[in-house]
């Protein structure tokens, strides 16, 4: 009886103490987040500052190179060319619902499509306002840029704690997933940005071709929203279409064709070369992770859906593969 009392009051403790660690993490949400994102980027980057502390590069050294180098791209772009995207981006959403407006002649269509566009963009958590508020917010960035950075310089010995955790016997195991994941999501993160870019920039130059007005913003947002698969492409292709027929029917339907080419292109050519080293990831499970990301944190919960995902692979296959070693199975 005893007994029974003692395990009942254990069992209430921890339940008490779950709940309150539960309401604690969910206070400090937006810290957590940071967090999460820090150890996403510390991990990508690690392949490349492990290449450069292999050539007898001090590991802080090494960090510094790659975090200057990529504040430096980061501080420039921001100088040069965000002020005027920003103010051309804020034109084109501005005058969005009158060129939907011109173009669909059916008014409760009409009515749809411009409430679906404007909490796409003017919406809090709609991607061009999560970029205008991160790149305005200097403490937000600058917090995230010194979690990433201690992250990155302590990474081994956050590795090597976190491994000791398990005890010997699985350390190699566990050493070989940590490094997939770091493998992975380098190689997954390079290949996404790789893709941005080129579908933004081609879609750029096509849009200056056809001589559209606000080509920097739709390539921009073309860009942006490659990262979601399949309804991403589409959304840019209409976002694109609409200001297209605004002009005439005749620019509309080159616009589409345009972006409709540039899409077959990266999936038949692009899309195989750079992510076929990627594994665990098809189009179906990536825009699952990006909606249930996305209905649960905003947009920042689809940023990281994706590499948690595939984190939690790495993961899994690990786990499995201990209990298969520890029942003896082959």
């Amino acid at each position: 009886m005893d007994k029974n009392i003692v395990i009942s009051i254990k069992t209430i403790f921890i339940t008490f103490l779950f709940v309150v660690a539960s309401l604690l993490l969910y206070q400090i949400r937006d810290v957590v987040f940071q967090l999460v994102i820090a150890l996403i980027l510390a991990l990508s980057v690690e392949s490349t500052i492990s290449s450069l502390v292999k050539r007898k590069i001090p590991r802080w050294v090494a960090v510094i190179l790659v975090f200057g180098g990529a504040m430096l791209a980061l501080g420039g772009f921001t100088t040069i060319a965000l002020p005027d995207i920003i103010s051309q981006t804020r034109k084109l959403l501005m005058n969005l619902p009158y060129l939907v407006e011109s173009v669909v002649p059916n008014e409760e269509l009409r009515r749809s499509l411009s409430t679906e566009l404007s909490k796409l963009t003017f919406s809090q958590g709609g991607v061009v306002s999560f970029t205008v508020n991160f790149f305005s917010n200097a403490i937000t960035t600058v917090t995230l840029f010194i979690f990433t950075l201690y992250l990155s310089i302590d990474l081994p010995n956050v590795k090597k704690r976190f491994i000791e955790l398990f005890g010997e016997k699985h350390k190699s195991r566990l050493d070989e997933s940590w490094h997939e994941i770091e493998v992975n999501l380098s190689r997954w993160i390079k290949g996404q940005l790789f893709l941005m870019v080129a579908v933004g920039l081609a879609a750029y130059v096509g849009l200056v071709f056809l001589k559209i007005p606000y080509a920097v913003p739709l390539a921009i947002i073309s860009g942006l929203l490659e990262v979601v698969p399949v309804l991403g492409p589409i959304i840019a292709t209409i976002v694109a279409g609409v200001v297209g027929f605004s002009i005439d029917p005749l620019t509309g339907t080159m616009v589409v064709a345009l972006f409709v080419g540039i899409q077959q292109l990266e999936n038949t050519i692009l899309v195989p070369r750079i992510m076929q080293k990627v594994i665990g990831f098809n189009p179906l499970v990536t825009m699952m992770a990006l909606l249930i990301g996305g209905q649960l944190f905003g947009i920042i919960g689809a940023l990281i859906a994706v590499p948690t995902i595939l984190i939690l692979i790495v993961i899994t296959h690990s786990i499995i593969s201990i209990e298969v070693d520890d029942t003896g199975l082959e």
